[in-house]
């Protein structure tokens, strides 16, 4: 489990509504990743 840290940049509730009406339409996200080794990827995300 990750706990982020507070200069870390936090999912707003707005985001999570998007993400959540995506859900209940079956359509995928995409979404910007970045690991704890600091590599970044877009990943898709089905619901």
């Amino acid at each position: 489990m990750h706990t982020p840290s507070p200069d870390e940049p936090q999912i707003t509730p707005g985001k999570l509504l998007e993400l959540a009406a995506a859900c209940r339409r079956s359509e995928r996200a995409r979404m910007s990743y970045r690991d704890w080794q600091g590599t970044a990827t877009v990943r898709d995300l089905d619901p």
